[in-house]
């Protein structure tokens, strides 16, 4: 299984999952810790130690969740995957309704596994990343950083994860910055041109960020995903979109393929599943894989 030693829920995750894995009979275990580096380093340290027949557990939130998919994508060996939620948002944790560790080996045992087809971005033809519900690119990918300020955290802590909660913050932190510019000023999305729009979104699941409403079968099926492209730049527009997001779902179209395109390179925020990076490209190309990745369900 792989945790983050250093997260606020250490100490559960050593509680229900590690001493129960411990405990149970018939069950060899093995330990990845991850290591304060980004997604992509510690996915590769993971992908060398998988071998065919491994059962990967992540115990965190989406961000170990992600690492995980990764090192087992880049392992290309057949390994099955499950995720329990001990992070903020558990988007994937959501998707799969595994609550336990003993719900995962008994889903696994009996053969309860999906197949799951993620996404991957490249950037001016290189891969970047995978990920199993959402890339985004602008506004709302910056504003992941609002949820890892100190105050944010702290109430995360104690409990407040709601979709109210979660778009208080985001809502909050458009105030402060609406006026910037997020994208440039003529972006072209799979050959059409659009102006000043503040986001791109690539949704592959049925929550992003717990706030917004995806379908619940997208993730399990092949080549198509939602496509969002976004303009937020008055009080009025995020407020609609927000509300359909929340109550409905995520306005958008189904998409094999997402290409987007830059007038020249452009440096700007990349977000998978709540890890963010600066990325400077001139084209990002998102779509999903072709070989899926089998995971335990409950």
């Amino acid at each position: 299984m792989a945790y983050n030693p250093r997260s606020s829920k250490c100490k559960l995750i050593r509680k229900e999952v590690i001493d129960v894995l411990q405990s149970e009979r018939g069950v060899i275990f093995g330990k990845y810790e991850v290591i304060r580096a980004n997604v992509d380093e510690n996915a590769k340290r993971l992908a060398k130690v998988l071998c065919d027949g491994d059962l990967v557990i992540s115990a965190g939130g989406d961000g170990t969740a992600t690492m995980v998919l990764n090192a087992v994508i880049l392992s290309k060996k057949k390994v099955r995957m499950a995720v329990l939620p001990y992070g903020n948002f558990n988007d994937l944790a959501r998707e799969l309704r595994c609550r336990n560790v003993l719900q995962v080996l008994e889903s696994d045992k009996i053969g309860q596994t999906k197949r799951l087809f993620p996404l991957e971005m490249k950037c001016d033809g290189k891969h970047f990343r995978y990920a199993a519900c959402y890339f985004t690119l602008g506004m709302f990918a910056e504003s992941t950083e609002a949820f890892n300020e100190k105050k944010t955290r702290e109430k995360l802590k104690k409990g407040k994860k709601g979709m109210i909660f979660s778009a208080k913050v985001l809502f909050l932190w458009w105030l402060a910055r609406r006026k910037k510019g997020f994208l440039p000023e003529s972006v072209k999305v799979n050959g059409r041109n659009y102006t000043h729009i503040s986001d791109i979104m690539a949704v592959n699941s049925k929550t992003v960020a717990k706030c917004m409403r995806g379908d619940a079968k997208m993730a399990f099926l092949k080549g198509e995903f939602l496509g969002v492209v976004g303009k937020m730049d008055r009080l009025w527009e995020i407020l609609r979109f927000m509300s359909k997001s929340m109550l409905k779902m995520v306005p958008g179209e189904k998409m094999g393929k997402m290409k987007v395109e830059f007038d020249k390179p452009t440096r700007l925020m990349v977000q998978a599943e709540g890890e963010y990076e600066w990325k400077k490209c001139e084209r990002i190309e998102i779509s999903k894989v072709e070989n899926p990745v089998e995971v335990v369900v409950y």
